[in-house]
């Protein structure tokens, strides 16, 4: 009830709302200086976002998503820094 209250409107909840699958590719920087890339290659469609330092410019976070058609989630990678805590899971299956 609260989510339904507080995303009333479609307007509200696209504004709230990130894409992390599509078809077509997609490069951009959002409002907070994060890097968002989408890719469709070879069957997968693969979505990295990359968040920078603002003083200094260095990678501060990333994280990878990868679906495969007819699989679903294959992969996810995520670290902080360079890559100081870092966590990647692959060849993720239904069981």
């Amino acid at each position: 009830m609260l989510l339904t209250y507080l995303l009333s409107t479609d307007q509200k909840i696209i504004a709230n709302s990130e894409i992390v699958c599509q078809d077509e590719k997609l490069d951009i920087v959002d409002e907070y200086g994060r890097a968002i890339n989408i890719a469709l290659k070879n069957g997968k469609v693969e979505y990295s976002r990359r968040e920078y330092n603002q003083s200094n410019g260095e990678l501060s976070f990333h994280e990878e998503f990868v679906w495969e058609k007819d699989k679903g989630l294959v992969s996810h990678g995520s670290a902080y820094r360079v890559e100081a805590d870092i966590l990647y899971l692959s060849g993720i299956e239904q069981i």
